[in-house]
């Protein structure tokens, strides 16, 4: 299933977004969060973020797209319902009340014919069939569809598993419709899925179901709140995304990074900073990310490093977490490597080990199959220095 899903994403991706250097995105399932070409099925209000990043940071058009927003009559979601608009997408609103859906639909249509408003409580499961049912319907093509969140919960009133939303039978509809749909793994349902989502933590090598790999995507936050928190403290550090970032593509998954807009529609500064540093970086080293994904097996990481991988390129990556002093050793890798460089400033690194009057006559230890690196001995400024390896 992992396969096909990867065949479908890379079908989907027909239109990529640009970053501000004019640099392609890059390829699915590996990278940050990728948009399908067709058409776009945005959730919740929490989207807000996501729709700002791409419009205005990575220059991505959302025409010809559809937006499906739950609580769309008021606050948040109107405001994403009218920034969606403006960008030329097709908006679906969904909401309990009627004449505050009526009003917010009217408002809408000053600004776009193409708005659908729908009546849904989103906590029915008819209701939320049914809105799904007509949105699929209507709006063509649609590439990728993410639940959430479905969950069994013995209390009452604490959750809902596959039984309360009868997942089989939304998921069957859902196929039957649009067969080739992305479809992540939130409806309760082990084995249908496209796509793994493991949420606010870090899996330790790619996700692996029945012992096989699949296509999968982190989803984390900047701070430890979904939405905008005023006084939620634990905000990552820019050095902490970008290694999230790199760990996530390191292990072949995809990364999902969520930042809540204030109840004005805008990011606070600790926001912003953040992506300042993430975009700075970027600038720099986003080939060490787009396009890449998990080393080979033969390849092993050094100590405080990560290893991505672009097959298309042949090049390889160590992102370096701690500088080491002058030397940096990779096992695997003698005689595979034709030139280094730092990503940072395009700058040799020369393929170098120790003096034999630094090591001594004893050369108990020293492995044939380890190429050495000769590094400066400061580490360069940048949030998480890479050097670009170019294999043979």
């Amino acid at each position: 299933m992992g396969m096909r899903a990867i065949d479908r994403i890379r079908e989907s991706l027909g239109v990529r977004p640009r970053l501000r250097d004019r640099r392609p995105i890059g390829k699915a399932a590996q990278g940050v969060e990728w948009t399908s070409a067709a058409t776009l099925a945005l959730g919740v209000g929490l989207t807000f973020g996501a729709a700002w990043v791409l419009s205005r940071r990575l220059r991505y058009s959302f025409a010809g797209k559809v937006a499906m927003i739950s609580g769309g009559s008021r606050g948040l979601g109107l405001v994403l319902g009218r920034r969606l608009a403006r960008e030329g997408a097709s908006v679906v609103l969904l909401a309990r009340d009627s004449a505050e859906l009526g009003r917010a639909r009217k408002e809408l249509e000053e600004i776009t014919p193409n708005v659908r408003a729908i009546v849904c409580d989103v906590t029915n499961r008819e209701a939320v069939e049914r809105a799904v049912a007509e949105t699929i319907r209507e709006f063509g093509r649609i590439d990728v569809l993410w639940c959430d969140f479905s969950y069994p919960n013995p209390e009452p009133g604490r959750g809902k598993g596959r039984d309360d939303w009868q997942s089989e039978k939304l998921y069957a509809m859902i196929r039957e419709l649009q067969p080739h749909i992305v479809l992540n793994d939130r409806l309760d349902l082990p084995g249908h899925f496209d796509i793994k989502t493991p949420e606010q933590f870090q899996p330790r090598g790619w996700v692996m179901v029945d012992g096989k790999p699949v296509v999968w995507e982190a989803c984390q936050t900047f701070s430890g709140s979904w939405g905008y928190h005023r006084d939620e403290a634990s905000w990552k550090s820019v050095e902490q995304l970008v290694q999230m970032l790199i760990d996530t593509v390191s292990k072949g998954g995809n990364l999902l990074l969520n930042v809540g807009p204030t109840g004005r529609g805008e990011f606070d500064q600790r926001a912003l900073d953040r992506l300042e540093g993430m975009g700075e970086w970027m600038k720099r080293h986003a080939r060490s990310i787009y396009g890449c994904t998990q080393a080979p097996p033969e390849f092993t990481a050094p100590q405080d490093c990560r290893l991505t991988y672009n097959p298309a390129t042949n090049r390889m990556y160590v992102h370096v977490f701690a500088w080491p002093f002058v030397h940096l050793h990779l096992d695997g890798f003698a005689g595979k490597v034709e030139y280094a460089q730092l990503l940072n400033d395009a700058s040799e690194v020369r393929m170098k080990g120790p003096e034999p009057w630094q090591v001594g006559p004893d050369s108990a230890g020293k492995s044939t199959n380890t190429l050495t690196l000769s590094l400066p001995v400061q580490k360069p400024g940048v949030t998480v220095p890479v050097i670009e390896l170019f294999m043979k």
